[in-house]
């Protein structure tokens, strides 16, 4: 085959390569410099392309062989797969003791780009210069020619020799008002007195906030204090959580949620994606969105009273997330709330509504009608009937019908409907009764 045509079918190898890449383990073997610094002499490791771990490379005497695990195309030529037991290269590598690394060589496999054939061609391994704790190896063909030279990197880190004792972190929340903002308080310790902080604000489960940075900070063990705010369009519930790293790269157990605190944050409810009004959100959009329609709003003979106040809290109430109440004037946290409790609320405001709104304009048999209205009517909202429909109708319905409205775990993104999840942190487990 000429040189050329290889060095183009190497491409397709390297279109999918570029991809691959990942933290390699260093064998412990070292080669010695005449200042008796120590220098890897291979890596052993599985590579992962798109994060789905795919080739795992082993060693037999001076051979390295990467076989695939998974099966993966390439990029630009998706019919051309690579399949699992696949060798997709060999490597051999021999010592030279007036070199600082060892040199690398071996085969590749690489695909014909219209049959998709596959053959083990030579192919070129190069270890670059060491940069702090990373080593990087470069693969590319053996024979290039200009218009195909093209090359794939893989990161190697070097052994972690000395300190591997991981920082220790807490963080707590500090009593205070609620509010749109929280003072935590948090700790760090690392026998180097020194760490690197990553900071988390989880929002129901999603990463509304990151903070910390490369820059080293004080991990004496000494109590520090700082201030997390509620993020726009993201509702809660709030936690958040510390990780710390130090120089030589130990992490915090469980890094980089190592410790986490629940923090509720006030959010508005009119910029809250969570609430809906008097709409079910389990009968789809559109049907929630005529429902809210019809039930947002009732008249009692001349009055209106607007329940979709009650509804927003009723849906604040099952999401779990920290409200201003409009109709009692609180300021509630639901995140410990059981969906009972949310239903019952839901019932004292919607009858508080009544009252505020008709006692005194209309006769007692309206209002009593308003707080109670026929409790089976409640199939009846579904399509927006007409009284006798009051506060323990709308009960009734929510009891019946929106059992699957009620987030059970405030760690995870969405509504769960497993009523006894295990959470981190613990605390995100929500009662479904």
């Amino acid at each position: 085959m000429p040189t050329g045509d290889r060095s183009r079918r190497f491409i397709g190898l390297l279109a999918a390569a570029a991809l691959v890449t990942g933290a390699m383990t260093l064998a412990s073997a070292p080669l010695t410099r005449a200042r008796d610094e120590l220098v890897p002499d291979h890596v052993v490791t599985t590579w992962t392309s798109i994060g789905d771990p795919q080739v795992v490379v082993t060693k037999a005497g001076a051979t390295y062989t990467g076989t695939v695990l998974r099966a993966f195309s390439l990029p630009n030529q998706h019919r051309c797969e690579y399949q699992p037991g696949q060798v997709i290269w060999t490597m051999q590598w021999s010592r030279d003791v007036t070199t600082v690394h060892p040199t690398y060589s071996g085969m590749a496999l690489v695909f014909d780009n219209r049959t998709c054939a596959a053959a083990l061609e030579p192919a070129a391994f190069l270890l670059g210069e060491a940069v702090g704790p990373q080593l990087t190896l470069h693969v590319g063909p053996r024979v290039m020619s200009e218009d195909s030279w093209s090359q794939y990197s893989m990161t190697a880190e070097w052994p972690r020799m000395g300190d591997l004792t991981p920082p220790v972190v807490h963080v707590k929340k500090l009593p205070g008002k609620t509010d749109t903002s929280a003072r935590v308080q948090f700790w760090v310790k690392d026998n180097s007195r020194k760490a690197r902080l990553t900071w988390t604000l989880y929002s129901d489960g999603t990463a509304a906030r990151h903070g910390g940075g490369s820059a080293l900070q004080q991990a004496t063990g000494t109590t520090q204090v700082t201030t997390v705010k509620a993020v726009n369009g993201f509702p809660g519930p709030y936690y958040v959580c510390l990780g710390a790293e130090d120089a030589n790269g130990n992490k915090s157990r469980a890094w980089p949620n190592s410790s986490c605190a629940w923090v509720p944050l006030l959010v508005d409810l009119a910029d809250s994606p969570v609430i809906n009004g008097c709409g079910g959100s389990q009968w789809g959009a559109t049907a929630g969105e005529v429902q809210a329609l019809v039930l947002d709003v009732r008249t009692y003979g001349s009055t209106v009273v607007r329940f979709a106040e009650a509804c927003n809290i009723h849906d604040a109430g099952y999401a779990g997330i920290t409200v201003h109440d409009p109709v009692s004037g609180d300021v509630i946290d639901f995140r410990k709330w059981t969906r009972e409790s949310v239903d019952e609320l839901f019932l004292e405001d919607l009858r508080a509504l009544c009252v505020r709104r008709l006692a005194g304009r209309e006769s007692a048999a309206l209002v009593r009608e308003c707080k109670n209205g026929d409790p089976v009517a409640q199939a009846l909202l579904m399509v927006g009937a007409a009284p006798p429909i009051g506060a323990l109708t709308y009960f009734t319905a929510v009891r019946t019908f929106a059992v699957d409205a009620y987030d059970t775990n405030a760690t995870l993104p969405g509504t769960q409907t497993n009523n006894r999840p295990t959470t981190w942190p613990t605390g995100g487990r929500r009662d479904n009764g």
